[in-house]
């Protein structure tokens, strides 16, 4: 919920960037939308493996990579409708509610409040330092960066709009490529 609404935020604030002369401030907004997303996507996989059985993962693995292929693509074409049809500043507050408002969802899951645990005392410092010797092993450092990437962690997807004009695709030409190209994509077995 609370990765929907930083995503929200994060929507809000760039959309009205958009444009050449805030091209570094839009791009570091929508990295960190992007990787506060990405932590919506680690929960569901340790949700999954926490609470399925091995042979249902790999379904739900596959459902959730098709609804993310599938609501990409649908998301980004209504995204590039309404920026046909409104100010650059609406469409980003449309985009906010459109990503903040299944973040409330997680209010209607009913389940008791977790116990404090004995194990975790302790566990965010040790999960720093692993994630640290990760990032200065020599072995473990360029595949660390492009994790991080923007490419990597899906971040840069929102940016195809923005370079497109850059290669001759007009409006039409992206929204097949995102919407209708990406929906069909999100059918295929994987």
């Amino acid at each position: 919920m609370l990765a929907s609404f930083g995503t929200a935020l994060s929507a809000c604030l760039y959309f009205p960037l958009i444009g050449a002369s805030h091209l570094v401030l839009m791009t570091a907004l929508i990295l960190a939308g992007g990787l506060i997303a990405f932590l919506v996507a680690a929960a569901c996989g340790g949700l999954i493996v926490k609470r399925l059985s091995e042979s249902a993962q790999s379904k739900a693995a596959a459902w959730i990579m098709a609804g993310q292929l599938g609501g990409g693509a649908l998301g980004a074409t209504v995204i590039l409708w309404l920026a046909a049809r409104m100010p650059i500043a609406t469409v980003g507050l449309c985009v906010a509610v459109l990503v903040a408002v299944p973040g409330l969802l997680a209010f209607t899951i009913p389940e008791p409040l977790p116990e404090p645990s004995a194990w975790f005392r302790g566990r965010l410092p040790q999960i720093g330092k692993e994630l640290w010797a990760v990032v200065r092993s020599p072995m473990r450092r360029w595949s660390t960066l492009l994790l991080l990437a923007p490419g990597g962690t899906g971040a840069a997807q929102t940016l195809l709009p923005a370079v497109a004009s850059h290669y001759g695709v007009g409006i039409s030409g992206v929204m097949w490529m995102n919407g209708v190209g990406g929906g069909a994509c999100s059918r295929w077995d994987r």
